[in-house]
């Protein structure tokens, strides 16, 4: 990384400068207005040590996960992604062993924005087939009563519950394992009947979630990849023999 390759943001609220590295592994330095840009450097420059610490375990976490840049967890599972039209078959994404087949409308597309919203429209609805059904089961056996389920893109928040009943998922959840999906609708449902982190709330969370510990722990360590998971995934076009990078 070069030593000044960092993205600025200023904040109203912002009294000191701060750094901190964004799920993609990028360099985030906020500051209060008006602060001059030799010092935001210096700044920079001086927290590197921290950066790249920082940026290590996050590229180490990547690599307990992902094969190679072109690896797309689905449920946990590895998939290879790549583009490849499939005459026999309608428009879509599909799973093949372990490869993700996305098969465009145009046989000759290479085009990043449309490989990139059939992707994320394939898992937006894989997230919604498992997480709909599963939270109103486990709601069911918890004696609770769900209102209604709804699905985000949260840029930190794994899911919410409001005084209402409303659940709200992030989508992306689709990329882990299943243990780790329940354990947050658990986790959800619980502040249902508690709505903060008490010992009551995680006693709840116990009874049907015997290691969420573990499961609260994979997320913690393996979130920040997960959620940059498409940011940085490389698809190859097999009908043309180069490769496209999601956004």
């Amino acid at each position: 990384m070069n030593r000044l390759d960092y993205i600025h943001r200023t904040h109203p609220r912002a009294k000191r400068l701060s750094v901190k590295i964004d799920q993609a592994g990028k360099v985030v330095v906020v500051t209060p207005r008006f602060t001059p840009g030799w010092l935001i450097k210096k700044f920079v420059t001086d927290n590197q040590e921290w950066i790249a610490a920082h940026q290590q375990k996050l590229s180490s976490s990547r690599s307990a996960l992902l094969d190679t840049p072109s690896t797309l967890l689905l449920f946990g599972k590895k998939y290879q992604a790549h583009v490849r039209y499939l005459a026999q078959q309608a428009p879509g994404v599909y799973t093949q062993a372990d490869q993700l087949v996305i098969n465009p409308f145009d046989p000759k597309t290479n085009s990043l924005k449309d490989c990139s919203q059939q992707l994320t429209r394939f898992l937006k609805k894989s997230a919604r087939r498992y997480i709909e059904p599963q939270s109103l089961q486990l709601a069911e056996k918890m004696s609770l009563n769900v209102s209604k389920i709804q699905f985000r893109a949260q840029k930190s928040r794994w899911g919410s519950c409001s005084h209402t009943g409303t659940l709200s998922f992030n989508w992306r959840l689709v990329h882990c394992p299943v243990e780790i999906i329940n354990y947050v609708v658990i986790h959800e449902l619980a502040h249902l009947v508690h709505f903060d982190h008490s010992r009551a709330f995680w006693t709840l969370v116990a009874q049907h979630d015997p290691a969420y510990q573990q499961n609260r722990g994979w997320l913690k360590k393996h979130g920040g990849v997960i959620l940059s998971l498409q940011d940085s995934l490389i698809i190859t076009n097999q009908n043309q023999q180069s490769a496209i990078l999601t956004s």
